[in-house]
C-alpha cells in the first residue's frame, strides 16, 4: 500500500501525539504517586483533576506547575497536539479534494462542524491506496 504525503503526515503526527501524552501522563502519574495522593476512592490518583480535595489539588497544582520536567513534557504535548491538528486538516482537505465536486459541496462543510463526519473522512482517507488514485 502507497500512502500520500497527507496520510504519511497524518500517522506521524498521531503517533508523537500520544506518545507526548503517554509520556507526560507517566510523569503526572510518578509525581502523584511519589506524593501519595488519592482520588474520592481513596484509590492512587492517575490524574491531577483526580483529587477530591480542593486544598490538596491546589498545592499539588502549583507543585506540578513548578516542576521544570513537567512544564517540558505539557508543552511537548500542546505542541504535538497542535501538529496533529494541522496534519488533520491536510488530511481532510486531501480527501476531500479527490472526490467528486458534487460531494465535495456536501461533505466540506460537514467536515468543518461535525466531528463524526470528520473522523468519518479520516477513518476512510487513512485506509485509502493512494496507488490507486489518478496521478
Amino acid at each position: 500500500m502507497r500512502y500520500s504525503n497527507q496520510q504519511r503526515a497524518y500517522n506521524q503526527a498521531r503517533l508523537a501525539s500520544e506518545l507526548a501524552r503517554a509520556r507526560a501522563a507517566a510523569h503526572e502519574r510518578a509525581f502523584l504517586a511519589a506524593r501519595g495522593a488519592t482520588d474520592r476512592r481513596g484509590r492512587p490518583a492517575r490524574f491531577l483533576w483526580q483529587i477530591k480535595n480542593d486544598a490538596v489539588f491546589d498545592a499539588l497544582e502549583a507543585e506540578y506547575q513548578a516542576d521544570p520536567e513537567a512544564v517540558k513534557l505539557q508543552k511537548a504535548d500542546m505542541a504535538a497536539r497542535s501538529a496533529l491538528i494541522k496534519a488533520e486538516r491536510d488530511l481532510v482537505s486531501w480527501a476531500l479534494s479527490i472526490v467528486p465536486p458534487g460531494i465535495r459541496a456536501t461533505l466540506a462543510p460537514a467536515a468543518e462542524n461535525d466531528h463524526a463526519t470528520r473522523k468519518k473522512i479520516i477513518d476512510l482517507a487513512i485506509h485509502l491506496d493512494a496507488a490507486t488514485l489518478p496521478q
